[in-house]
Formats: C-alpha cells, sequence, structure tokens
C-alpha cells in the first residue's frame, strides 16, 4: 500500500471519529462552553473542506486550512488543560474576536467608508457583547480575562514541535506565491515551464493529509476531555495518532526564535 493509500484509509477513521460522533446530539453546556463547542464545529468543518481539495489533488489548498486547524486545535488543547479554570481563557477568546471585529470597523472609518450604518451596527455588536461577557464574569466570579500564547509556544507545551514547521511552512504557502506553486511548476526545456492547476505528487499530499490529520484528532481529544466523551477512547485515538506519526515521523528541535 502506498504512502497515499495509507494516508486516506487513516483519513477515513479520522473523519469517523471526528464527523461520526454527536452529530445532531443536544449538549447540556455552560455558555462559556458552547464556545468550545462551536470551536470544534468550526475544525470538523475545515477537515471536510480539506478532504475536498486533498481529493481534487490541490494540497496547496488544503494546507491553508490545516494551518487554521492547528491554531485552533492548540487553542482547544490548552482550554482543556485548564479543566474546570478554563472559562478565563475561553471568554479571553471571545473578546479577542470581538476586538478583531472592533479593529475592522477602526479601518473602515480611516479609509472614509461611507457606509456608516454598518460601522454602527458592528459597533452596538461589540458593545452588546462585550457587556455579555462581563455579566457573565462577574455574575459566575471568573477572574480577569486571559490571552492564549503564540503557537510555538502552545505547540512546545503539548507536545506538536514536530507539527509547528508545517504550519510555518502553511503559513509561507498563503502569503509567498513562489512557494506555493513551486510543486506545481517545471522547466520542461529553456523556454518552456510548465504549469499544472494539480499536484501530481503522491507523497506531498499524504503528508498534507497527516498534518490536517494530527490536528482534526488533536482537537476531538481536547474537546473530548472537556465534555467527558467516552467513544471513541482516548487509547483508539492516540493509536490513530501514532500511526499517523509512523507513516511521516517528524523528528524536530525546537524552532528558532527567528521564526
Amino acid at each position: 500500500m502506498t504512502s497515499l493509500e495509507q494516508s486516506k484509509e487513516l483519513m477515513r477513521r479520522v473523519r469517523e471519529i471526528v464527523l461520526g460522533h454527536h452529530v445532531g446530539v443536544v449538549i447540556e453546556t455552560t455558555p462559556a462552553d458552547a464556545r468550545v463547542l462551536r470551536m470544534y464545529w468550526r475544525i470538523a468543518s475545515l477537515l471536510e473542506g480539506a478532504c475536498l481539495l486533498l481529493d481534487a489533488r490541490l494540497p496547496e489548498e488544503a494546507i491553508m486550512l490545516g494551518r487554521e486547524m492547528f491554531t485552533d486545535s492548540l487553542h482547544l488543547m490548552e482550554i482543556a488543560s485548564r479543566g474546570p479554570n478554563r472559562a478565563p481563557l475561553i471568554l479571553g477568546l471571545a473578546s479577542k474576536a470581538l476586538g478583531e471585529l472592533e479593529n475592522l470597523g477602526r479601518q473602515a472609518r480611516s479609509l472614509g467608508v461611507e457606509n456608516q450604518r454598518g460601522m454602527e451596527e458592528i459597533q452596538d455588536h461589540v458593545a452588546k457583547e462585550r457587556k455579555k461577557i462581563e455579566g457573565y464574569r462577574l455574575r459566575h466570579g471568573i477572574g480577569a480575562l486571559e490571552t492564549l500564547r503564540h503557537e510555538k509556544q502552545l505547540a512546545t507545551e503539548h507536545g506538536r514541535l514536530g507539527e509547528y514547521l508545517d504550519f510555518e511552512f502553511a503559513h509561507r504557502m498563503v502569503h509567498v506565491p513562489d512557494i506555493a506553486q513551486a510543486g506545481r511548476t517545471w522547466k520542461r526545456d529553456a523556454e518552456v515551464v510548465e504549469f499544472q492547476l494539480r499536484n501530481p505528487d503522491d507523497e506531498f499530499i499524504a503528508r498534507v493529509s497527516a498534518f490536517i490529520m494530527q490536528s482534526a484528532l488533536h482537537a476531538h481529544k481536547a474537546v473530548a476531555s472537556v465534555f467527558d466523551w467516552t467513544d471513541p477512547s482516548r487509547e483508539d485515538i492516540d493509536r490513530v495518532l501514532t500511526e499517523i506519526e509512523q507513516l511521516f515521523p517528524a523528528k524536530l528541535s525546537a524552532p528558532d526564535e527567528s521564526l
């Protein structure tokens, strides 16, 4: 069985774990922990999108979704590691998201956007949500809101440095067209360069798939610990993670601070 065939079988099992449980199930939870579920279902939807791109032999595009999955899965792992003291971190993430909306409004005003009604709606929404967060925090005696550390720090803490370099590579795939297109460009002779839409490299597709699968499984493990999900078991998920790591072992030291 080729590495691509193996990765496809592993992806089938990963999708079964992530998408085969708790779909359509009503989950009783707190408003804070409901945000954890929202993050998890974003992971699930990104996984579905990445699978479509991988099947279409577009790994360069799939890894862009994988970059977001890596970040979100680290955030979920950090949240889960806090146990019952996770609320300040969850609410801190929610507050940061509102800050992004505020920045969008400021940028629109600085550019002279005429749709003032739209900007006012954003401001009203942010103000109402901040009031809700602060009210919830005070009612439940939650301490000061916390912020999450950089991906490199979180990857170091949670034993995922082997994937961190993939994350950095994916980041460059987004922002550097020459890197993103390198695997689909060939110089045929002195005067002819061939550009392909799809990547013919099975090995690269399988490696991108492995990066994506690892994030999906780590996210599931984190959320399962928050909500006490036991099916599939942690051991079953670790078994699949081990198979992925054996297929593409990554032995990396800590990245340089200059990354």
